[in-house]
């Protein structure tokens, strides 16, 4: 099954994807120092690194590889012109991680943060605690295959 996960900074008032305006426009992460700072502060047992993908498909895409000792992320990064940080995207394509160490990194990331992460294939919010978890959860295995019950 496949998935994405985006994280966006979002004023606190919004609580779940069906909050956001049609008109809205995200809140930028950071810049890209700002970023890299925040991401080598809450996983400093990982390395962190930035990349320019000169693709001839995708010949602006950025990315963001955190490698960890049992683990590997790699994010698409909203990077503009200037400089500054939009949103970032996780696929599960480019992730070498079990699904536990998954779920304590980017809680990690978003209590760190306060960044919203969203699950690109629902259009819902993840939140951390038991309930949010196993409602993401049983979602997904609807999705993988709606006759199965909840996990």
């Amino acid at each position: 099954m496949s998935w994405s996960i985006a994280f966006w900074k979002l004023p606190p008032e919004i609580k779940s994807a069906l909050e956001i305006p049609k008109d809205f426009k995200l809140l930028p992460l950071g810049s890209e120092a700002e970023v890299l700072s925040i991401l080598a502060e809450v996983f400093p047992e990982t390395e962190v690194n930035l990349f320019k993908d000169k693709n001839i498909n995708f010949p602006n895409q950025t990315g963001l590889t955190l490698f960890g000792e049992d683990f590997s992320l790699t994010f698409s990064v909203d990077l503009d012109d200037t400089g500054i940080v939009g949103g970032l995207e996780l696929n599960n394509k480019y992730m070498n991680v079990s699904f536990e160490n998954l779920i304590e990194l980017l809680r990690r990331l978003c209590e760190h943060t306060g960044w919203s992460a969203v699950d690109m294939s629902l259009g819902m919010f993840i939140t951390f605690d038991a309930e949010g978890l196993q409602t993401w959860k049983n979602a997904k295995y609807r999705i993988a295959d709606p006759t199965k019950p909840n996990a």
